[in-house]
């Protein structure tokens, strides 16, 4: 619990579907088996791979020799997306606004398109998201990635692009700009972006009502990933979504198993975002199990998280969840507990 406390959080930002409305209220099922996530925690999921593959995109520091600007450019660049994994918006917002005019002053459009990109990504997740905004910036960095032979990056505008395309309710869209992100990174040689991408198909496959289809790839594409290493870039988030695919089946110990190891993983990675919604989602599966202790540990652990990230509704909500869990399954010793640590977080 300390962990999920201290727990600090890749800009990257994958989680779940909006549902409307907070997880206690019981909101109606999402697409992907969870009830009524945290509206911060239940963001898209696309774009929580969106930022995966946007980490995998990292070409490591500049080698010996490199011009100091783009040293420069590359510390910016790691600065903004700390700022939007730690969910700082202003702060990284104010920073790849600077990497972006840095980049125009030495006219380097790799760079232009990375501060496109992260300042795209900072409006999906402002609240409300700024879609038109975001669809602007992914198609300026895009073409200048495009232009500029940068294949990495021109992949990973057309992802982001297709998901402010989900986001709007154009799935064909969507699918056409995924299937091109795939391509470029096939061309690239990235079998992780490549990876998330088809990840990214599978949930486009899934919303679309082919769950076989959808349990496919995102079974391809936990392979791969896992094969590049236990903390891989997008590996928790797309455990996550196999695991609650498969919850809504009915299929719990294995998604436990993946929840799980999604949680390890988004917790290595620090998102608190993410972390979150992985510990809402394993709330929600122990309910269902008949676990409700092991819910409640889980749902206030979420609430902390959610208290570090400022949604004191969200936090309410969760802390409410529990309480109600413990006094429905007569745990008063934990129900003194809960409700004292309410009295403490929120007085």
């Amino acid at each position: 619990m300390k962990a999920d406390r201290k727990a600090n959080p890749p800009a990257l930002p994958i989680c779940v579907q909006r549902t409307g409305r907070p997880f206690d209220k019981g909101g109606r099922r999402g697409d992907f088996g969870k009830r009524g996530l945290g509206k911060r925690s239940a963001r898209l999921v696309l774009t929580l791979l969106g930022a995966a593959s946007l980490a995998a995109c990292a070409s490591g520091p500049p080698p010996a020799g490199t011009p100091d600007h783009v040293r420069q450019m590359e510390r910016l660049s790691e600065s903004a997306s700390k700022q939007l994994r730690r969910d700082d918006l202003a702060r990284a917002e104010r920073t790849f606004s600077v990497l972006l005019k840095t980049a125009r002053s030495y006219d380097e459009p790799s760079y232009i398109a990375e501060a496109e990109i992260g300042l795209g990504r900072a409006a999906i997740l402002r609240d409300p998201p700024e879609h038109a905004s975001a669809a602007e910036r992914f198609a300026s960095a895009r073409e200048l990635a495009r232009k500029s032979g940068d294949i990495r990056r021109e992949a990973e505008a057309s992802r982001l692009q297709s998901e402010v395309l989900v986001r709007t309710g154009d799935l064909r869209g969507a699918r056409e700009e995924t299937l091109a992100a795939v391509r470029l990174y096939e061309q690239a040689g990235d079998r992780i972006g490549e990876a998330i991408a088809r990840g990214n198909l599978a949930l486009l496959d899934n919303k679309e009502g082919r769950t076989d289809d959808a349990l496919a790839g995102l079974r391809k594409s936990e392979a791969v990933l896992s094969g590049a290493g236990p903390f891989s870039s997008g590996l928790g988030v797309v455990r996550m979504n196999l695991g609650l695919i498969l919850f809504r089946r009915g299929g719990i110990a294995e998604a436990r198993t993946l929840l799980e190891g999604a949680l390890g993983a988004d917790r290595h990675a620090g998102d608190r975002r993410v972390i979150a919604a992985d510990l809402e989602a394993l709330a929600r599966l122990e309910e269902t199990a008949g676990k409700p202790e092991a819910a409640i540990d889980y749902l206030r652990r979420a609430a902390r998280v959610h208290a570090s990230l400022g949604g004191k509704t969200q936090s309410r909500d969760l802390f409410a969840r529990a309480v109600s869990l413990a006094r429905a399954g007569e745990l008063t010793a934990l129900l003194d507990e809960i409700n004292a640590e309410i009295e403490d977080s929120f007085r």
